[in-house]
């Protein structure tokens, strides 16, 4: 009898000091609020400042798992095993630095997944195993450089990627193939200088493109031409756009894909994409089945490009109130009838 007492004492020591750990009869529900019932959960919030892992045995039947606001800093393979039946996830605002591969293999179900304001500084795309019903993806406001090339071969249900407020720095031509059913991309304010002409190539259904504040000074009409049929583009507080031999090319493919379309927008009455005497930023273009609208900001006193009065001498279009600016040859022929009358 008292042997048996000794051994009970001992084994509770051991579990007070986390030498054994007991689960039997645990789940998360016991530091996590569930709801409707403990038992059988639709809701698991576990939102504590405190927690600096996910929570053991998270009951199958929960379709929301909410850990926003923590201290999480690794996301491992086993953490979600099991949940066929989770709908949304949501990671917001931890210290996750790390998302193991095979992480989230078992969520089948799985249409919402936010990491956003973590520490992550790449996603790889074993990471993504398992996601075919992801629609909405969230990881904007961390450190990751880069986007893994192919990510819908996994996601192959994305709609929307808000990857804003990270450090990327190059867009390639392979990252976003394959996802046809993207029709939001948010990569604004990171570092990037380049997207490749075909980056976007293929994606039929992009309604909403922005990559404002980041450091580009060329872009391609195929980013958003031959899309869906109405388009938001956003892209204000880049480089200055200067009027080169790029930008008139990529005005011409627009016009011979929107012919007679394209509608001047700012007070000075410049061409949407060309102003002779400075440089012009581009801060909006909105296609719809009619319409094109290109918005502008006209830079003052900065040093056009060596090239620009030459391509747009060379441009065909002109804009309602903008004068002779883009129209060099009329102006020419005035100046010299005024000479020929002044001879006389």
């Amino acid at each position: 009898m008292a042997s048996n007492s000794i051994n009970e004492y001992i084994f509770k020591l051991l579990v007070l000091f986390g030498i054994v750990h007991i689960t039997l009869g645990s789940t998360a529900c016991d530091v996590c609020v569930c709801q409707p019932t403990a038992d059988a959960p639709f809701l698991t919030s576990c939102s504590n400042p405190n927690l600096t892992t996910v929570p053991d045995n998270i009951i199958n039947t929960t379709k929301i798992f909410i850990a926003n606001d923590g201290s999480i800093r690794n996301i491992t393979a086993m953490d979600f095993a099991g949940l066929t039946l989770l709908e949304q996830l949501e990671l917001n605002n931890n210290k996750i630095s790390t998302i193991e591969d095979d992480s989230f293999k078992d969520l089948i179900s799985l249409t919402t997944l936010k990491v956003a304001s973590n520490a992550l500084n790449q996603l790889s795309i074993a990471s993504l195993n398992g996601l075919p019903n992801l629609t909405h993806l969230e990881i904007n406001d961390n450190m990751i450089t880069t986007v893994p090339d192919h990510v819908c071969s996994k996601l192959t249900s994305l709609q929307s990627l808000s990857a804003q407020d990270n450090e990327i720095t190059t867009i390639g031509s392979q990252v976003l193939m394959g996802c046809d059913s993207l029709n939001h991309i948010d990569l604004s304010n990171n570092g990037i200088t380049t997207i490749d002409e075909d980056a976007f190539k293929g994606l039929d259904s992009l309604a909403t493109l922005d990559i404002t504040g980041n450091k580009l000074t060329a872009f391609y009409s195929a980013w958003f031409v031959n899309k869906s049929s109405s388009i938001n583009f956003k892209l204000d507080n880049n480089a200055t756009w200067y009027c080169n031999v790029q930008m008139k090319d990529e005005y011409a493919k627009i016009n011979r894909t929107h012919p007679s379309l394209l509608s001047c927008s700012n007070a000075n009455g410049f061409c949407p994409l060309c102003d002779n005497f400075g440089g012009v930023r581009l801060t909006e273009i909105i296609i719809t089945e009619r319409t094109v609208t290109v918005s502008t900001t006209t830079v003052k006193g900065e040093t056009e490009d060596p090239s620009a009065t030459t391509a747009c001498n060379n441009m065909t279009a002109t804009c309602p109130g903008s004068g002779f600016k883009n129209r060099p040859d009329i102006f020419l022929l005035l100046v010299a009838m005024l000479m020929i009358i002044l001879h006389r």
